[in-house]
């Protein structure tokens, strides 16, 4: 075996790093369904909420979300678990934002933790297991599988304003770490750097090369972009049947789970300080 490490600045590997993880996963929980979907809230012809969510792993994750008010925002939410509730364990909310949390527990969700990540930011999760009340409205919904483009400048808009309000910075850059045998694929990880920390959001070693030490070294080669790059924390998402018992190693520490995601299997929310 002669295995060399090198920065993939290109991203010429990243459908290897995605093919061998998926691989991998669907090993273990077969075929999942993935899908993506667009709400709208309109009230007299003008637009007062919109949310995109995706179905995956049994639940729907809530990301880009805008409302006008709380009813706006519990219309959202029935309209989404009228489309998934009858297939997904639950869905479910991460911000870093307090003050939505508690707008989303006013539309019914349930708190399910809290995790200190550095000193000046926070996250904040909620789930929603059971079908919420009905809202009365007046609100014209639909929801479709791709943007409504006529909406996109508003709600780019919308976005850009409530992130700078809220001093949430996006994705800085990507950092991708490849290990080759002579030419041949054998492991790799996908890290997005954010303001303070390393999200390591893919991390696959070739089936034919487990046991080489492969993972280690691709981890700890990010964690040292991380310290040079003056980064506090590394953070990543796992599951049981993926490699919790490795990143304890590893000196990363749990700091939220979730059960039956995907089903029978428990998640975890790991960090660790550097």
């Amino acid at each position: 075996m002669n295995l060399r490490y090198f920065e993939d600045k290109e991203s010429i590997y990243n459908d290897k790093v995605i093919y061998h993880l998926r691989k991998y996963n669907q090993s273990h929980t077969g075929e999942m369904k993935f899908e993506q979907s667009y709400i709208y809230a309109i009230e007299d012809g003008v637009l007062v909420g919109a949310l995109t969510i995706y179905y995956f792993w049994d639940w729907v994750s809530i990301n880009h979300v805008f409302y006008k008010n709380h009813l706006v925002l519990s219309a959202l939410v029935n309209q989404a678990w009228d489309k998934y509730g009858n297939e997904a364990v639950g869905i479910k909310l991460m911000t870093p934002v307090i003050d939505r949390w508690r707008d989303f527990l006013v539309a019914g969700f349930k708190p399910s933790g809290a995790v200190n990540l550095t000193e000046n930011y926070n996250y904040y999760y909620a789930d929603l297991v059971f079908k919420p009340n009905t809202s009365n409205h007046d609100y014209e919904m639909f929801i479709q599988p791709s943007e409504d483009l006529k909406y996109q400048e508003i709600l780019e808009k919308e976005y850009i304003d409530f992130n700078k309000k809220n001093n949430i910075t996006g994705k800085l850059d990507e950092i991708r770490i490849i290990a080759l045998d002579n030419e041949r694929f054998a492991g790799g990880i996908t890290c997005e750097v954010y303001e303070d920390s390393l999200y390591i959001s893919h991390m696959v070693v070739n089936e034919e090369y487990r046991k080489n030490r492969i993972g280690t070294r691709l981890i700890s080669l990010a964690e040292t972009k991380a310290i040079e790059r003056n980064l506090e924390v590394c953070q990543l998402g796992t599951c049981e049947f993926q490699a919790k018992g490795f990143y304890d190693k590893m000196g990363y520490r749990v700091v939220h789970s979730r059960n039956d995601n995907p089903r029978k299997f428990k998640s975890y929310t790991m960090i660790k300080h550097l």
